[in-house]
């Protein structure tokens, strides 16, 4: 499904369309609102057991087949060389190992919260409920960010809004560090989601761009995925290893409270990275290329 969603906003961005990518993104956080809640109160009053969770997320994915059945998503021949889809080579686009770098410190970043923002959720909210709860007006300031991002800022603005998201989210993370309880967390998580509704929309293009120069005539949409996702998942496996090799205990947070001082400065690396992109800095003399 990942490798599906990258696929689609790497087609959809190189065409052009970065409002239907914030709408692919604000449907999926309007998803992500209100199962939460639903799931957490159902397995607490309705059935006690987990196996509620399952059923609800068949059901799920067959109204997620049902609805893409009727939907005109953009069409790739996925067919990709393994080779490049795995090795950042230059040999048709000399910005390839830039994407690269982006895509693994992405992964970084992302690593911690993939599954651990939950579950230091649940640790303090105390229950399944306090964690719906929290879940919901989570997701509900999501959706509102990417509305307000979408509706008062420019493309043009994208790094630039970008950068001044990586500094909230660092400056709530170090409340978070300094105040390790229910409302830290709320600040940490808020400048989490504001720094996510920038770089899913922002960078996700940006990047596309980046993907767009490739000299190649085929298809390389399937290709750019897979290879995002490579780097991605080695970025991903970093921080939750450190945690489990340092045997941290969120009874005692010294340990996690580091590695979140840490990540909260990942974006600031991303942004350096991507702002080396000529793509980026001159995207006009790119279009009087263009034939």
């Amino acid at each position: 499904m990942v490798i599906s969603a990258d696929v689609l906003g790497t087609k959809i961005a190189t065409g052009g369309l970065e409002q239907t990518i914030s709408r692919l993104a604000a449907a999926e956080t309007v998803a992500g609102i209100f199962l939460p809640p639903i799931i957490a109160f159902s397995i607490a009053y309705l059935s006690a057991s987990f196996q509620l969770v399952f059923i609800v997320g068949l059901i799920a994915l067959s109204l997620a087949l049902l609805v893409s059945l009727f939907i005109n998503f953009p069409q790739t021949d996925l067919r990709f060389n393994l080779a490049a889809a795995m090795l950042p080579s230059n040999n048709t686009n000399p910005e390839k190992s830039l994407f690269a770098q982006a895509q693994f410190l992405i992964g970084l970043k992302d690593g911690f919260f993939f599954s651990l923002l939950g579950v230091i959720a649940l640790h303090f909210t105390g229950n399944l409920q306090g964690w719906g709860v929290f879940s919901f007006f989570l997701g509900l300031a999501s959706l509102v960010f990417e509305v307000l991002y979408t509706r008062f800022f420019k493309q043009s603005q994208s790094l630039t809004i970008t950068g001044a998201g990586a500094i909230i989210f660092t400056l709530f993370a170090v409340v978070f560090v300094a105040n390790f309880n229910l409302l830290g967390l709320v600040f940490f998580a808020l400048g989490n989601t504001l720094l996510a509704a920038t770089f899913g929309i922002s960078l996700s293009s940006s990047l596309a761009q980046i993907s767009s120069l490739d000299s190649s005539e085929e298809d390389l949409s399937t290709e750019y995925a897979l290879f995002s996702q490579i780097y991605k998942n080695f970025g991903r496996f970093i921080p939750v290893t450190i945690l489990l090799l340092l045997n941290a205990n969120l009874t005692d947070p010294g340990i996690f409270e580091g590695v979140i001082i840490a990540v909260s400065l990942v974006p600031f690396a991303i942004l350096g990275v991507v702002s080396k992109s000529f793509a980026l800095r001159h995207p006009s003399a790119l279009q009087q290329q263009q034939p």
